[in-house]
């Protein structure tokens, strides 16, 4: 019986490796074809330059700020529920931006959009970084302590190509 146990156990950790790396995958995707074109969008809905220079700032101010409230949230919560509500919001937030972008193209509110956009993108960051110190510790249960740099190395490689790939293809 115990052997059965931990042959389950041991394919159940295979498995979230793979949705590691597929989820990896999509957030690669994401950063190519949203958080890269944040400083165009910004400039294209006519924000002024300290507010593009803004859109910089709020990574480095919003996201280590939202990892500490995070690492205090795990031990509150279960990992699973930070994650899937974080993930979800930050989803929600980035509809928000296409509503941006839409009220531009269609004349409503222009002055306040690039004070929307930076506000909107506090959000992004603040949720996009809340959950990743529940996700750490979750992987750090997933992968072997021997494999760790390894299976790292290997999830960081797929999503750096992923990321290059999907940035031409936005460039293009």
């Amino acid at each position: 019986m115990k052997k059965r146990v931990k042959v389950l156990e041991t394919e159940l950790r295979h498995r979230s490796r793979r949705l590691s790396i597929k989820e990896g995958i999509f957030n690669s995707t994401k950063l190519s074809f949203g958080d890269q074109y944040l400083h165009p969008f910004a400039i294209a809905i006519n924000a002024s330059n300290s507010l593009v220079a803004m859109i910089t700032s709020i990574t480095g101010i919003f996201g280590p700020l939202s990892q500490l409230i995070g690492s205090n949230a795990i031990k509150k919560h279960k990992r699973t529920q930070i994650l899937s509500r974080a993930t979800f919001i930050e989803a929600l937030t980035w509809l928000l931006i296409v509503l941006i972008g839409a009220l531009y193209i269609i004349d409503i509110q222009r002055e306040l959009l690039p004070i929307a956009l930076i506000i909107t993108f506090a959000l992004i960051t603040f949720f996009s970084n809340y959950s990743y110190p529940a996700w750490f510790s979750l992987m750090g249960e997933t992968v072997d302590k021997k494999n760790r740099g390894r299976w790292f190395s290997k999830r960081t490689t797929i999503n750096s190509f992923i990321f290059v790939i999907f940035a031409i293809l936005a460039a293009l």
